[in-house]
Order: structure tokens, then sequence, then C-alpha cells
């Protein structure tokens, strides 16, 4: 974005400093600058310019994989709440009833299909029995994880700032405090500071606000053993638009499978 509307090119991502605040995979973008440069502005020039045909960067069309989008969800997104979905489509279509679900192609992203996760997960399990055995070596370049880099930041190995998920402190003005919110965070040896982040944006503040409350209903169902509290948080997730008796049919199904496993 910054290059094809600034003419300027970011050597790195990092470069870019955002503001993210929400909750896991639902995460928002408030503030972002590159050096001096105000991104906000220029972002919604950007959505309003790809917001109908979405935007898709060389070699990564949606149509080739799973997880690659056009990002109109996030366009749309923030077209209604003027803050930018920081999460893929993917993830953003999980939270919010609506079209987005309903019509995957139109919106151009993909929902993740149980064949693909079954194959997905075939494949990593026999790459695992080959590193048992010795059968492959371990890929001596960087995966891309994250995760790699909050290890190394602590063990001292540097500094780090990223968004983590941590209980409440403030960091969320606006969201209830100790509920699990992703913030950034600065990270190093031994320590892990959440960044007081401000508001979010009302309506956004209202949608995640539905999805705490049913996060923490499932989390004292498990550990209280409550079926019919489970059964409450599943009723009240915006995408259970189905009759109680299905619901309840669905529900009870899905918590079988879930005690075989």
């Amino acid at each position: 974005m910054v290059t094809e509307r600034l003419g300027i090119e970011v050597p790195r991502r990092e470069d870019i400093r955002v503001n993210v605040l929400g909750i896991n995979h639902f995460t928002w973008i408030t503030k972002a600058s590159y050096r001096h440069i105000d991104l906000l502005p220029i972002f919604r020039e950007f959505s309003t310019h790809y917001g109908e045909s979405g935007y898709e960067l060389e070699g990564e069309s949606w149509r080739d994989s799973v997880f690659c989008s056009a990002h109109r969800i996030a366009f749309d997104l923030f077209e209604t709440y003027g803050a930018i979905p920081a999460a893929g489509d993917r993830h953003l279509a999980e939270f919010l009833p609506g079209p987005y679900l309903k019509q995957p192609e139109v919106w151009k992203f993909h929902l993740t299909p149980i064949s693909f996760r079954k194959q997905d997960r075939a494949e990593k399990r026999q790459e695992t029995e080959r590193l048992i055995v010795q059968q492959r070596g371990v890929a001596e370049k960087a995966s891309g994880e994250e995760g790699v880099n909050i290890i190394a930041a602590l063990l001292g190995l540097g500094e780090l700032v990223t968004n983590v998920n941590m209980p409440n402190k403030g960091q969320v003005s606006n969201l209830p405090i100790q509920a699990i919110v992703e913030t950034n965070a600065f990270i190093t040896r031994n320590r892990v500071q959440p960044i007081f982040s401000g508001a979010l944006p009302k309506g956004v503040e209202m949608l995640a606000a539905r999805h705490i409350s049913n996060q923490e209903a499932v989390a004292d169902a498990g550990l209280t053993k409550d079926t019919g509290l489970a059964f409450q948080a599943f009723l009240n997730d915006p995408l259970v638009k189905i009759d109680r008796s299905d619901a309840e049919q669905l529900f009870n199904d899905m918590l079988q499978c879930t005690m075989q496993r």
C-alpha cells in the first residue's frame, strides 16, 4: 500500500508502526504510521479504490490457496467502523453474522473444508515421523513464525514489540478487566509488558464484548462441567442462526464427538 500510493519502499514490515487492539483473531488497527506519515488516510484511499474488486499481491491469488483472500471483508469493515481489521478475512468472517460466510466467492475468500484439515493433519504426522527416524533433516531457514522471535526476545537475544494475548489490565480501555485481549506488548528477557492501546471504536467494542462474554462462559462451563451454560454460550454465538431444537442437536453431536477424541 505504501509503495503503491506513496512510491516509497518499506524495507521491513516492522518499520510500519501500528496500534493493534481487540481479541484473538479479531484485532483492529486504530493508528498506523511510517516514519512521519499517518497511514490511515492513505489506507482509506486504498480501501475505496480496491473495496469492490479486492486486492491481491502478485502471485497470491485468492483462488490458489485456502489461506489467501482479496481482503474485501477487511475493506468493507473499515468502511463501516473506521478502523483497519488486522486479521485475515477467514478469521474476520468467523466473528460476524451477515453475508460473508454465505457468499465466500463474492467476498473472495475461502471457507476451510474438513477435507483440507484431514489431509493437512495426515501430512504433518508423516513429516513428524520422518523427522523422528531422521529420514528428513530440520529445515535450516526461518519459518516466518513470530513465535520464534518471541522466544528469542524472552531469552534475552534482543527486544521485540509485537501483538500478544494477555489478560486485560487496562491496555484496552473499553473491554472488561481481566478478559483476554490482544494488543502490542514489549518483550524482553523474561518479561512481557503489554502496551496500553486505548479504546476500540464503539461499534467494534460491541462486537468484541459479545464474544468475550461467550468465551468466558465456555471457560466457566468447562471448569464446572456445566453443559447447560456451554449450550447457552453456543446459542449466543452470532453465527448460530438456527432453531433451538436444531441447535441443541448440533451442540450434543459436537459434544459427543469431542468427548470421543
